[in-house]
């Protein structure tokens, strides 16, 4: 679920950032940083190409916010709708 794949992302997230890495002062912000898009199947959509465009969008919306955050597409639609 959406939830949990949030989660887990997130857990992931921290834990690079948390980690050092070669060059890191080469990265925009100085340190490695993710962003993650979530979607799941068959809430955010009940086909392959559209639950990949879903999470894309997720994607980009964690970047537009600042980068180095999780979006989940169902979050999306709920600050939308």
């Amino acid at each position: 679920d959406s939830e949990t794949a949030s989660e887990i992302a997130e857990r992931l997230r921290r834990v690079i950032g948390a980690e050092p890495f070669e060059n890191e002062e080469d990265q925009p912000a100085g340190q490695l940083t993710v962003s993650a898009g979530i979607a799941t199947f068959p809430y955010d959509a009940s086909e392959w190409h559209s639950l990949v465009n879903n999470a894309d969008r997720a994607l980009y919306a964690a970047k537009s916010s600042g980068r180095n955050t999780v979006v989940a597409f169902a979050s999306m639609n709920r600050e939308i709708g």
